[in-house]
């Protein structure tokens, strides 16, 4: 179980620096539906970067509270679908 909330949480912790690193590189584009979709899945994908404002700063702290969302969902969930697994089986 460790295991897989070790791994959700570096997921997490990646997710707002890849998103970062795409706006990055698309921040010279016009707004249009292919951006508004691009950012509804960030912050679908990436609740914190809704949240976290200067003084904080958008890189660390949001990739840090994002891993931890990620860590707390797979810990909650992790151990409902080992079960239902388990029912499952019979």
């Amino acid at each position: 179980m460790k295991r897989a909330i070790t791994i959700a949480a570096v997921i997490g912790f990646l997710v707002p620096i890849l998103w970062g690193t795409v706006a990055l590189i698309g921040s010279g584009t016009r707004e249009s539906p292919a951006t508004d979709f691009f950012w509804s899945i960030v912050y679908i994908t990436c609740p914190p970067w809704l949240i976290t404002q200067p003084p904080f700063g958008y890189g660390p702290v949001t990739a840090v509270i994002n891993a931890a969302l990620y860590g707390t969902i797979a810990s909650i969930f992790y151990p409902l679908v080992k079960r239902l697994r388990r029912v499952l089986r019979g």
